[in-house]
């Protein structure tokens, strides 16, 4: 982020503030975008995408004191996550796989983890929800397994909101 911030001073001749600060913003600009191509690629289905989109850029409200310098390497990798998914999903089930296109996937994948390296466990959060997902299937009584893989689908997807429900139930 932080190497983005100087390059953008220095090819703008702009004060490196504003320069964190415009980066920041525009990575609240870019989230929902970020999340309507993932949606997108996912489902196929544009009506979607559409609305996934306008609930990241409607829905999620940044509160003030999050829009910081000290958060935008976070805000940065965040928004700009769905997108490099999407780019390695559309990779993996090409018909053509070509080499250099698995290369910049993963380069993109290092550079957003060096943006800001918690973003490895929402890739892993990412790629455990994928996996179990593609092991259901819709149209069978659920067995023993399958209702296990059901739950712990529901407990990963309910992660990141822990603390939150446990604040809420807890007290």
């Amino acid at each position: 982020f932080h190497s983005l911030a100087a390059w953008l001073t220095s090819v703008v001749n702009l004060d490196p503030a504003k320069a964190i600060s415009l980066l920041g913003q525009l990575f609240l600009v870019l989230g929902p975008v970020s999340i309507l191509f993932l949606t997108y690629t996912l489902t196929k289905d544009g009506a979607s995408a559409m609305i996934a989109g306008l609930l990241a850029a409607m829905g999620w409200v940044m509160p003030a004191f999050a829009v910081n310098w000290g958060k935008f390497p976070a805000l940065g990798a965040l928004a700009t996550m769905p997108s490099v998914l999407a780019f390695l999903w559309l990779y993996w089930h090409s018909r053509t796989k070509k080499n250099t296109s698995l290369f910049f996937g993963i380069v993109i994948l290092v550079g957003i983890t060096l943006m800001h390296t918690r973003i490895i466990v929402c890739v892993l959060l990412f790629a455990i929800s994928s996996f179990l997902s593609n092991k259901l299937s819709a149209g069978q009584e659920l067995g023993n397994f399958q209702s296990v893989r059901y739950s712990l689908l529901y407990v990963i997807s309910l992660w990141p909101f822990w603390q939150s429900l446990t604040d809420f139930y807890m007290g």
